[in-house]
């Protein structure tokens, strides 16, 4: 199956002739596309030679979710909340809190094999008693 494009003013004439003025449209629209103000989400991005923007934590959805404010005062005026040593604090313990969560998942993995190992062994006895 041939897929056909249909590019306005574009008539249907010989083949070599539709491909290049199809490539002469394109050219057009990707230069007056430079010249506009409004550019689509694929010419703007396409001119990027790098990531010039910072990377969006979660944490900064979820400071911008509970309050704008706050967020626009830390990250466009520099502002930074006085109660640093609470702020330190919920970091220890939710460090604390996903190393003990991290262990019991350990363990229970553990406890898994372990359990694997037990119906084995008494499937095993089973078998070899029969």
């Amino acid at each position: 199956m041939r897929a056909i494009l249909k590019i306005p003013g574009l008539q249907r004439s010989d083949h070599s002739d539709s491909r290049q003025h199809a490539r002469q449209l394109i050219a057009e629209n990707r230069a007056s596309a430079a010249n506009r103000e409004y550019l689509t989400f694929s010419e703007r991005f396409s001119k990027i030679e790098h990531m010039s923007y910072k990377w969006i934590q979660a944490s900064e959805i979820a400071e911008y979710a509970y309050c704008r404010r706050t967020w626009w005062l830390r990250h466009t005026r520099g502002w930074e909340p006085g109660n640093q040593r609470q702020l330190q604090a919920g970091s220890r313990y939710h460090n604390q809190h996903g190393n003990r969560v991290q262990r019991v998942s350990c363990m229970r993995g553990l406890a898994y094999i372990l359990l694997f190992c037990v119906v084995a062994y008494v499937v095993f006895q089973l078998v070899i008693g029969a």
